[in-house]
């Protein structure tokens, strides 16, 4: 699909959605993100735009008590940025989706028109779809019209600046001395080096892994561990989302995600 025809899917399916009897929505919110995964632009910003993402402080500034004071009581408040709106919006869907937050327990807490369940989605739809739609709508003629940078092109430069990197294929990382010294004095690349020491220990040990998944988990871990070396904090941003990515399919292999966003978010590059 050509980008306006990925924005025209969106489009579609967010008016059903917009404009749907309340006892539809959830099954048109399924409609919607399955548009959204089948769009590379809207996945590729959606894999920029979580990497540095903090929901549960987002869900603090958005979901607020009621200014009326009353019980049980609350109000959306979105973020004003197009970027934080399309982010917060889709944790959201996805919080519905996965039956992490009722949705009808939702609609009344946050959107209670006496007591008119018709209503509530309409003001639902009103104060928080309407506004997402825009905001996608927002950033994806950007991206077409070269106001904001094509996400796909984002990736290739970084993948590029990777690549160029030499790794040799043998690199034995467990005798780099940076690994051995993770708790340097203001040397947080070493400590991030350690962790990826300990993951790739992960992945090799993993006997029932298949190779090909192996060498794939190796690749990323080294053109992460390259990153890092550089320096440079765009290559690091997008080398992190690669693995952050990784870390989120084989949860099941515990990598040392947690830590190294930790250290990231503390240097302040993501």
């Amino acid at each position: 699909m050509t980008k306006q025809e990925e924005l025209d899917l969106f489009i579609k399916y967010s008016d059903e959605l917009i404009k749907c009897n309340y006892i539809l929505a959830e099954a048109k919110m399924i409609n919607v993100l399955r548009v959204m995964s089948a769009s590379d632009t809207i996945t590729r910003l959606l894999k920029l735009y979580l990497a540095s993402y903090n929901y549960v402080q987002a869900k603090r500034m958005c979901l607020r008590g009621s200014s009326y004071g009353a019980d049980n009581r609350g109000e959306v408040v979105l973020p004003s940025a197009p970027k934080d709106i399309f982010t917060f919006v889709f944790c959201l869907l996805m919080d519905f989706n996965n039956r992490k937050v009722n949705f009808m327990d939702f609609l009344t807490t946050y959107f209670y028109e006496n007591g008119s369940p018709y209503e509530s989605y309409v003001a639902f739809a009103n104060g928080v779809l309407k506004p997402f739609q825009r905001a996608v709508k927002t950033l994806m003629e950007s991206v077409m019209n070269g106001k904001l940078l094509d996400p796909a092109i984002q990736e290739e430069q970084v993948m590029r600046v990777i690549k160029n990197t030499e790794v040799p294929e043998d690199v034995d990382i467990y005798k780099d001395e940076n690994f051995y010294n993770p708790y340097q004095e203001g040397n947080y690349t070493a400590s991030i080096i350690a962790c990826l020491a300990e993951d790739r220990i992960t992945i090799e040990n993993r006997v029932s892994q298949e190779d090909a998944i192996k060498r794939e988990q190796i690749f990323v871990i080294n053109a992460f561990q390259c990153a890092v070396k550089s320096e440079d904090r765009e290559t690091m941003v997008y080398a992190y989302i690669t693995y952050k990515y990784m870390s989120l399919v084989y949860k099941h292999m515990h990598f040392n995600l947690k830590p190294i966003t930790k250290i990231l978010k503390e240097q302040k590059i993501i």
